[in-house]
């Protein structure tokens, strides 16, 4: 299926970009990344959690933190909140602002938004409405503010 297909065609590329250097890059996280997203897509959760965390591990060796370590932090948050493991997901969520907020993206970032959401969804979960609330306000007013209300 597509799926197979996208993973095969990501596992090339980091077999291929591994092959050239033995130096991490920007486009081997990003392969590590988009194989995690195609084994979370899959229900993978744990094939996807060692991909994630080797495209964060590889942008911190690489340069540090990036804008892109947010989505590679969310991501992580994204699996570790479909395994239940809610705390966890939150810590990366929050990881991911951190990284929004370090690059003075939050405020006007669709991907911080969508964050924010991820973390209000995430306390719904665990039946905690007043913090999901307080979540889901913080990701509407950006989107507001995206749209131009």
């Amino acid at each position: 299926d597509m799926y197979d297909e996208a993973l095969e065609n990501a596992e090339k590329a980091i077999a291929i970009l591994k092959e050239e250097s033995d130096q991490n890059s920007e486009e081997l996280c990003l392969a590590y990344n988009n194989a995690g997203t195609v084994l979370h897509s899959k229900g993978h959760h744990d094939d996807a959690l060692e991909y994630y965390e080797a495209a964060v591990k590889g942008q911190l060796e690489l340069s540090g933190e990036t804008k892109d370590s947010g989505q590679y932090y969310s991501n992580l948050g994204l699996v570790y909140a479909d395994k239940g493991k809610y705390d966890q997901a939150i810590s990366y969520y929050r990881k991911a602002i951190g990284v929004y907020e370090k690059y003075d993206v939050l405020k006007n970032s669709p991907f911080a938004a969508t964050v924010f959401n991820n973390i209000g969804m995430t306390y719904l979960a665990q039946a905690n409405y007043e913090e999901a609330l307080v979540e889901f306000k913080k990701a509407l007013n950006i989107n507001l503010k995206l749209i131009g209300t």
